[in-house]
């Protein structure tokens, strides 16, 4: 389930888990993996 938010001209995308090599990969701490991206 991911979600896009605005934040400052930049989207903050959220994943519950991300696919590396095959394998997935979710995080220890939190629900989710948080990312800034530049906003098109």
């Amino acid at each position: 389930m991911n979600e896009v938010l605005q934040e400052k001209g930049k989207k903050r995308i959220f994943c519950r888990y991300i696919i590396k090599n095959g394998k997935i990969h979710y995080p220890k701490k939190a629900k989710f993996f948080t990312f800034l991206v530049s906003a098109r």
